[in-house]
């Protein structure tokens, strides 16, 4: 009976990542069918109490919020170095310093300008793919390469704080 509760209780995650990748849904949409899902999983088979799971649904979305604040921001930075060619220029500054060498472009960009980020308070994890995009790296490595330097920014970041 553990098991089961223990795999009812991941579904919904498991629903998100099915409908994303699956599906190539948008994560909005995925998001509120999961939230669906995950509220009415909580009321039929946990015996929850529908204004209880509203009222966890509200907790986690004011929890959010710093969270929320700090990604849009990070995507205000990304829109306004895009409109103001800064943008351009990183990439190429970046084709400069190595031309040919993408694991070198890797370090620079993950380790040295992530780490910065982090330490001014920006998301890397919303500035970053922007960058690889415009250095001509695919949209989904763009965003895979910031997340898998991430976890050493933020060490490093959290030693200069």
């Amino acid at each position: 009976m553990f098991l089961l509760d223990a795999l009812l209780a991941f579904a919904p995650l498991l629903m998100i990542f099915y409908l994303i990748i699956m599906r190539r849904m948008s994560a909005d949409l995925a998001g509120v069918i999961s939230w669906v899902f995950c509220v009415a999983l909580a009321c039929l088979y946990f015996d929850t109490a529908l204004s209880t799971a509203l009222a966890a649904s509200l907790s986690g979305v004011i929890a959010s919020l710093p969270i929320a604040f700090a990604l849009s921001n990070g995507m205000l930075l990304v829109i306004v170095m895009v409109h103001t060619g800064a943008m351009s220029r990183i990439a190429v500054l970046m084709k400069t310093i190595a031309p040919q060498d993408r694991s070198a472009q890797l370090l620079v960009l993950c380790c040295g300008v992530g780490i910065t980020l982090s330490t001014l308070g920006a998301g890397p994890l919303a500035i970053l793919p922007a960058i690889f995009v415009a250095l001509g790296y695919p949209p989904s490595l763009a965003i895979l390469l910031p997340c898998a330097g991430y976890t050493g920014s933020c060490i490093y970041a959290l030693l200069g704080t």
